[in-house]
């Protein structure tokens, strides 16, 4: 065999064991399942146009107008909403010039995982500002029981 083929060779079995990690992650039984049984959820409330411009026009000037000033909020995209939880909005942004890695990743928080496909992560919105999950949670402004909601909802759609 020779360089060029050992290479594709190996790209192409890379791939398919990252698509098996990724499949087990998702079929497998999760620590975040742990109280299903008891726990009611709902799927997200959509969000009226008012607000997801809202949302836009804040991540637009508090994230993409620094890197550029001629942006818009029709370049930002709302991807998707994971739920309203007591005013937060959890919601996965993005902006048309931006670039994430395409490498798959983790964060837990509150004991609740999130698997990602890219280095995108969700955030919370709340009255103007942006916030992670992690400093949400250690904000007081979700709980661990919104976080399982917010990670089912997340998986829900990124599906």
């Amino acid at each position: 065999m020779n360089k060029f083929t050992i290479l594709i060779f190996s790209l192409v079995l890379i791939t398919v064991v990252a698509a098996i990690a990724i499949a087990a992650i998702y079929t497998q039984e999760s620590d975040n399942t742990q109280d299903s049984d008891q726990m009611e959820w709902d799927q997200p409330t959509p969000l009226g146009k008012d607000v997801e411009m809202k949302i836009k026009q804040d991540y637009l000037d508090f994230h993409v107008k620094h890197i550029n000033p001629d942006a818009t909020a029709d370049d930002v995209w709302l991807l998707g909403c994971c739920g309203i939880y007591d005013g937060c909005v959890a919601v996965m942004m993005d902006y048309s010039l931006s670039r994430y890695l395409t490498a798959t990743g983790s964060e837990t928080v509150g004991g609740v995982t999130f698997y990602y496909g890219n280095s995108n992560r969700i955030l919370v919105w709340e009255d103007g500002n942006f916030h992670s999950l992690q400093e949400a949670y250690d904000a007081g402004l979700l709980t661990k029981d919104d976080l399982i909601k917010i990670e089912r909802n997340y998986v829900a759609y990124s599906i």
